[in-house]
């Protein structure tokens, strides 16, 4: 329309274009194949040249500016994405390798050209690339530009857990679980690195229009072996921790890097609770679960809403000793050439958790305040309280406490090389076999309770009933395991796969009430008051200077000792809620690991 305003100078411009506007105003009429107006009267079929000469020779849904192009990796031309796009060239998205710039700066680099001719509408900057990434923006002609495009240094490896496990295997543990979980990803277009790349050009069609989009992971290499033995000693005042590594590691991973010999020190010291339980996927996950959700139901022993964990005097503690094996030859991630597509390259890699435990949890106050009335779980309280202190003398014994042992491993070994492309168009290459095939385990803490309340004349009865897998009194319990799954492809072809999966659950703590008694039983020896020093027991005994005088026994079902003095002999209480009420083979359910 700018070329007739200034073109033809017969006086029939205005004309001209007032039958360009009733044409695109009408929506959906077919360009126009002929003037609008006859150059003279009665002469319809004859072109007005002035009009002809004025458009531009373009054809709709067929680009006539830019005739090819292409977006490459800069660092080897084999690797690109190409227009047109058409069913024989549907590749729309490829993968980059961010590597270190500048010290801390990461990102990667990226090459556009194409061919065509100047615009005939008269656009000056057209045709050419509109280049978006990393929060900018930039518009270039078709010669060939190079694009720097940034990408996010962050890394987290659950931090949380520096406090128990050394830096540098928490990091060569958390960069072997991100490149192992790409080998199951599906074109993963996680942020950070992304750029996007669209033809600047008016007619959009014929494949040339498409936006091709790259996208970038850090570097990421590792190779070494590393062992470390974490001691946590979780007890009722608090969280204990130390940890040493042995060996030596070289990762890489963007910016971030370990060389030669592994080192690092975790240590801990604490009033509360450890971290809550880690979210991460893969071992970072498992080792995070094991700490975090052993942790949650020490301090669950608290009566209290709060759960704070310095809860009682005198303290009951868990020696916990978790062995960390780690083990990686060639393990990497690269550009795979003459394709869009990236690739792991992995020549061994073994990872090993093993638990030991050794002590007992004290629930002695828990037990009281659920199962006892008021009245009854008060004079447990003092009673122990006044226990605790040599001076005094007390007939009883309170105990409500689990004994702890660990059996089990979780294991994966992929013994053999493996190569595994991630493909950036089309269906998803099949997992490695190699990547399942020694992959699982069960680690299982086991509990072994025991609950007696006893003081003075007063004895309840109580039985501790098995757990939610229904053998022993209680356990915590990690299970990896691959599970075969089907997938539909894009072609609606059905294809099955291995997938690593895990879970976790805590059989709880459950008891029920027998009966009471009161044995007519007491101390002729007057208490003294508690002294205020304190005695680290584990079980509170003490049956120093008594005198006894037996009055006959008395015993009582349903009393009102009990929290619920109605309820019939044997009912149930839940002193610590398990994960699931029942466990079975597929309940609680499976996660992705």
């Amino acid at each position: 329309m700018d070329q007739l305003r200034g073109g033809p100078s017969d006086g029939h411009v205005d004309l001209r274009l007032d039958a360009l506007k009733l044409n695109y105003d009408m929506k959906g009429s077919p360009p126009l194949s002929r003037s609008p107006i006859p150059p003279a009267p009665r002469s319809s079929d004859v072109l007005d040249p002035e009009f002809a000469a004025a458009c531009a020779e373009c054809e709709a849904g067929k680009p006539c500016c830019m005739t090819t192009g292409q977006v490459e990796d800069a660092g080897d031309s084999t690797r690109k994405l190409v227009w047109p796009v058409n069913q024989g060239n549907p590749q729309k998205s490829m993968g980059m390798i961010a590597k270190a710039k500048d010290g801390r700066s990461l990102g990667y680099d990226i090459k556009t050209k194409g061919a065509g001719k100047s615009c005939q509408a008269m656009y000056g900057s057209r045709p050419g690339f509109k280049v978006r990434g990393h929060y900018r923006t930039a518009t270039v002609p078709l010669t060939q530009h190079t694009h720097p495009i940034k990408h996010d240094d962050a890394f987290s490896w659950a931090p949380a857990l520096e406090k128990f496990v050394p830096r540098d295997l928490l990091m060569a543990i958390a960069v072997s679980d991100m490149i192992l979980s790409l080998c199951t990803a599906y074109r993963n277009t996680q942020g950070g690195g992304s750029a996007a790349v669209t033809p600047d050009i008016c007619v959009i069609g014929g494949g040339m229009g498409e936006t091709f989009r790259v996208y970038g992971y850090p570097e990421a290499e590792i190779t070494g072996k590393a062992d470390t033995k974490v001691r946590v000693a979780f007890t009722t005042g608090g969280v204990d921790a130390s940890a040493e590594i042995g060996g030596s590691l070289n990762v890489t991973y963007g910016s971030h890097k370990i060389e030669g010999a592994a080192r690092g020190i975790a240590r801990t010291s604490t009033t509360r609770s450890s971290p809550s339980k880690e979210k991460a996927p893969g071992l970072v996950g498992q080792i995070g679960s094991i700490i975090g959700n052993f942790s949650e139901d020490v301090s669950l022993s608290s009566p209290k809403k709060d759960r704070v964990v310095d809860r009682t005097d005198p303290a009951s503690g868990v020696s916990f000793e978790m062995g960390l094996a780690f083990e990686a030859v060639g393990l990497k991630l690269q550009a795979k050439k003459n394709t869009p597509d990236l690739e792991v390259m992995i020549g061994k890699l073994i990872t090993t958790v093993t638990l030991t435990l050794s002590g007992k949890l004290d629930f002695i106050d828990l037990a009281a305040q659920v199962l006892l009335s008021p009245a009854g779980a008060k004079l447990v309280q003092e009673a122990r309280a006044h226990m605790a202190d040599d001076a005094n003398a007390v007939r009883g014994e309170l105990r409500a406490e689990v004994e702890v042992s660990a059996t089990g491993e979780l294991k994966h070994e992929i013994a053999s090389s493996l190569q595994h492309t991630i493909v950036f168009n089309g269906d998803a290459a099949p997992e490695p076999a190699a990547l399942t095939s020694n992959f699982g385990g069960k680690l299982r803490i086991h509990g072994d309770a025991k609950i007696l309340l006893h003081v003075e004349a007063e004895v309840w009865i109580v039985d501790v009933e098995a757990g939610a897998a229904g053998i022993l009194n209680t356990g915590w319990t990690w299970q990896m395991k691959t599970e075969e799954i089907e997938e539909t492809a894009a072609d609606g072809t059905k294809k099955s796969k291995r997938q690593r999966k895990k879970r976790y659950y805590f059989e709880g703590l459950i008891a029920s009430a027998r009966a009471y008694a009161r044995i007519g039983a007491s101390t002729s020896v007057k208490r003294k008051p508690p002294s205020q020093r304190t005695a680290p027991a584990q079980g509170t005994h003490s049956s120093r200077s008594v005198e006894m005088s037996q009055t006959g026994p008395q015993a009582a079902v349903g009393s009102n000792k009990w929290n619920d003095p109605n309820s019939p002999q044997g009912v149930k209480y839940e002193l610590i809620k398990p994960t699931v009420p029942k466990v079975t083979d597929n309940i609680p359910d499976w996660q992705d690991y």
